[in-house]
């Protein structure tokens, strides 16, 4: 692939495609606190079993719960094949969520959460230092404002097996940016690799890095940028729950902002070897 700026290793292959909701974090985070994830109560559960879904905010897997905030749920929802069902919970407690799962239930199932488009407004300093911890460096293009405004989205999923048995993957999310495994295997085991492609708006995202990281073990951190076709190879090297994670950073064209940030989030745990 041809090195150039940053922009031309993130661009869009099309720029057609369904443009969908949005999830965005319960307000303005940190730098130093700036993911945002699902932790199910449990990655394998059985029928009729009810699963507390948490969204967390935090760095390398290390969080706090969020409160559910109905006001900034866009959509928050378990699907598989062919069916789907809200994720309810009560306004201002954690969990956010609490999905009852019907007693027939079987097989992989997805939970998606999107929530509505917030804005923040950055240092420069604090903007290059956040374009540096995304692997986003040369993005850097003068001139950077003292001030930078930046509008964010989130869309963040988890991926659960229920029961025992095989089944086809769940759906991925209707989200602008989506970082999904790619083929009929959900997760892979320990020391195999798993392929995920990342796209936006339905089409592949060229160059964009994409990391792992693992609950036990956050600052140990796995990464490799897209190939030409959107996808990219990492060899989960334990069992147990992973973070696998995406950003896209573009000038945002609207005028209401600087830059826009996409930011696509995916939890699953691989099974013992």
């Amino acid at each position: 692939m041809r090195r150039g700026t940053i922009l031309e290793k993130l661009r869009v292959r099309a720029t057609s495609g369904m443009l969908c909701g949005v999830l965005l974090a319960a307000h303005a985070l940190p730098l130093g606190a700036h993911d945002v994830w699902l932790e199910p109560s449990n990655y394998r559960a059985d029928g009729s079993e009810t699963v507390a879904i948490d969204v967390l905010v935090g760095e390398r897997f290390r969080g706090e719960r969020l409160p559910r905030r109905p006001q900034r749920i866009a959509d928050f929802r378990a699907v598989g094949i062919g069916w789907s069902l809200p994720v309810r919970g009560a306004a201002g407690v954690a969990p956010a969520g609490v999905l009852r799962l019907p007693a027939e239930l079987r097989g992989p199932i997805a939970v998606h959460y999107r929530s509505r488009p917030a804005a923040v407004r950055l240092s420069r300093q604090r903007f290059l230092d956040h374009l540096t911890s995304e692997g986003l460096e040369e993005i850097a293009i003068d001139p950077i404002p003292a001030t930078v405004r930046e509008v964010y989205s989130r869309c963040v999923s988890a991926l659960l097996r229920i029961g025992e048995g095989r089944a086809d993957p769940p759906p991925a999310p209707d989200c602008p940016l989506v970082v999904w495994p790619r083929g009929d295997s959900v997760v892979p085991t320990a020391d195999e690799p798993l392929e995920l492609v990342v796209r936006k708006e339905g089409m592949p995202v060229v160059g964009i890095r994409v990391s792992a990281i693992h609950r036990d073990d956050p600052e140990h951190e796995l990464s490799a940028r897209t190939d030409d076709d959107g996808l990219v190879r990492l060899v989960l090297s334990r069992p147990g729950v992973w973070l696998v994670k995406a950003i896209h950073l573009e000038p945002d064209r609207s005028g209401e902002a600087d830059w826009r940030s996409w930011w696509a989030a995916l939890t699953f745990e691989v099974p013992p070897r």
